[in-house]
């Protein structure tokens, strides 16, 4: 074989889809790998982004990093679900909401059985879970964008959907819930019924926002008046409701204290206009003159790529074309309402794993091959969440030098 014919092969090969795969795990891994070891000491529970006074249970306190003068990030909490996700240990006692948290069981359910409960190899089947749902992710949109006549390279665009740079950097559950959208997307047009089935019910089991996906398949189904196929689909929203029913039992006999509601009380409370207060007043982080100019004004080109995302979903839509993904957009930009309050879009690692399926559905669903332009909003959220990597880029930086 000729040398042409290796290079021609090789390209051959490094556009398939299971190669896309392959390739984001090794780029994630080892951004991973260079971050923590020359940032954080080589200590793997960095990624948790543990809060440096959080209280921990004690066989986890002394290996476990913590950033100072920091309250932590949601991760934290999910690695605690997944050291005790049957509430056996009693380590709801630590988190901040033990209802919201062990509600989002799929991932650390996931990392519990692989590492066969054994807690001295749970923190690091949490990374590696959260890996080979990266990776899978990137597969799956290689898949369907392959299956558009577009190049499947495009599914290392994976890695850098907004939410699944926090999942990476601060080990939250979202990147499941991407992964499977494309997943149960490929498997609807194979009519996988059952693959589907049981990937829109583990949706309902990675976040309570895995029942906005279930719906929109629901409604997609039943606009075209497929209704038996339609209650099929909404019958995958079962097994997370069991589980929400469960753990609401388990926890309400465990504590004497009142738990939280299901819908928490700041939704809808500044319904459609929360953002525009957000804008008109920025956050002052607490850095240099230029950083902080330069956070401030990505947060509002971030936020107003966001508001141009939501419009361009609902005007771009139509019904009787559009497919599940264009009912997925629909329904998370139907989520804006609700989330709305001026407090929820002041954390920028917190509104854009929200909305990220939104954004994606303007990308990566077939009806916008001709309009480039909406590329636009998902630019402009990833470039402010990639713009939370800054510190860790210059340690990285220092230490190479």
């Amino acid at each position: 074989m000729t040398i042409g014919a290796l290079r021609y092969a090789g390209r051959r090969l490094a556009a398939t889809p299971g190669a896309v795969g392959a390739m984001a795990v090794l780029a994630v891994a080892g951004w991973q790998g260079l971050t923590v070891h020359l940032n954080y000491q080589a200590e793997w529970t960095a990624l948790f982004c543990v809060g440096g006074s959080r209280p921990l249970p004690p066989e986890l306190d002394n290996r476990t990093y913590r950033f100072a003068g920091s309250t932590g990030y949601d991760g934290q909490f999910y690695r605690l679900v997944a050291h005790d996700p049957w509430l056996t240990r009693g380590y709801s006692k630590y988190a901040d909401d033990a209802a919201f948290r062990w509600r989002r069981i799929l991932v650390p359910g996931v990392v519990w059985a692989l590492a066969g409960g054994a807690r001295e190899r749970i923190d690091g089947t949490y990374v590696v879970v959260v890996l080979l749902f990266t990776g899978l992710g990137a597969y799956a949109l290689s898949c369907w964008l392959l299956r558009r006549g577009r190049h499947p390279a495009g599914g290392l665009l994976f890695p850098l959907l907004p939410g699944t740079l926090i999942s990476i950097d601060r080990m939250t559950v979202d990147v499941a819930l991407y992964c499977l959208l494309f997943l149960c997307l490929i498997w609807d047009e194979e009519r996988q019924t059952v693959r589907l089935w049981l990937g829109l019910a583990l949706c309902g089991l990675v976040r309570d926002l895995g029942f906005l996906v279930i719906g929109a398949f629901f409604l997609a189904e039943a606009a075209a008046f497929r209704f038996r196929r339609a209650a099929w689909m909404l019958a995958a929203a079962l097994p997370g409701a069991a589980w929400y029913a469960w753990l609401r039992f388990l926890l309400s006999t465990a504590s004497s204290q009142p738990l939280a509601p299901e819908v928490p009380q700041w939704i809808f409370y500044e319904p459609g206009y929360g953002i525009l207060l957000r804008m008109l007043n920025p956050v002052h982080y607490d850095l240099s003159r230029g950083k902080a100019i330069l956070a401030v004004a990505l947060d509002e080109v971030a936020l107003a790529g966001l508001v141009a995302g939501l419009l361009l979903s609902v005007v771009l839509f139509r019904p009787r074309k559009a497919g599940k993904l264009e009912w997925v957009g629909l329904a998370f930009a139907a989520l804006f309402v609700a989330v709305s309050s001026d407090w929820f879009w002041r954390d920028p690692f917190s509104w854009p794993r929200a909305f990220t399926p939104m954004l994606a559905s303007l990308v990566f669903s077939g009806r916008q091959t001709a309009r480039r332009w909406v590329w636009m909003p998902l630019a402009a959220v990833t470039l402010r969440v990639g713009l939370q990597f800054g510190t860790q880029v210059e340690g990285i930086l220092r230490a190479i030098r």
